[in-house]
């Protein structure tokens, strides 16, 4: 079973939102649950390398075992991070809108 890194935050901030908006305090810990445990991976189990370099996907108990280093998808972590605190857009910053 493989790990995909951009499903998993897409997914996190999907349960973020939908715990936010409905009121589940616990689907929406579990989307942080889920993007924090990816994050972990990536950018602090320095043995596997992926700082900077993401995999598209890796096995769940061997990421030494990984697909397409450098892959966009997981670039969908700032999915989750705006679902935790929206950003605003920035053509919209001190426009008054």
């Amino acid at each position: 079973m493989n790990v995909w890194t951009g499903t998993n935050y897409l997914t996190a901030s999907v349960y973020r939102r939908a715990g936010t908006r409905f009121g589940k305090r616990q689907l929406s810990d579990r989307g942080v649950e889920m993007a924090s445990a990816v994050a972990t991976q990536v950018w602090e189990t320095e043995r596997n390398g992926f700082t900077f370099d993401t995999p598209e996907a890796w096995v769940r108990d061997d990421a030494s075992r990984y697909t397409y280093p450098g892959y966009e998808r997981p670039l969908a972590v700032w999915n989750i991070l705006d679902a935790i605190q929206p950003v605003e857009p920035f053509l919209t910053r001190g426009s008054g809108r």
